[in-house]
């Protein structure tokens, strides 16, 4: 997630800076107390039904017409199957036109 500076970091790093400033707020190090944490814009969040219908209704023509990699669609199809929610990249988004969808 993008946090202080516009700068991607971990959940892990950005807990581990706002149990720091707490840290300096009770040894008197510092006044001030405010803890940032960044939530994940839901405007880039897609909807996880409409993809999922997608994938597993798509044909291997389909696939074909949209420029797809057979083995990308098979394992979107097998993580899906399998009740995993899968990593769905921007550029496969872009090509199955499903970020149409959330414009």
């Amino acid at each position: 997630m993008p946090y202080k500076r516009n700068r991607n970091h971990t959940y892990q790093n950005i807990l581990l800076d706002n149990v720091q400033i707490l840290a300096n707020y009770i040894s008197g190090k510092s006044k001030n107390l405010k803890f940032e944490v960044p939530m994940p814009a839901s405007k880039n969040v897609p909807e996880f039904k409409v993809i999922r219908q997608k994938i597993l209704n798509m044909t291997p023509k389909q696939r074909k017409e949209l420029g797809l990699n057979k083995s990308t669609l098979w394992y979107l199809k097998k993580s899906l199957e399998s009740g995993k929610k899968p990593r769905i990249y921007q550029k496969v988004l872009e090509k199955t036109r499903l970020h149409k969808i959330f414009d």
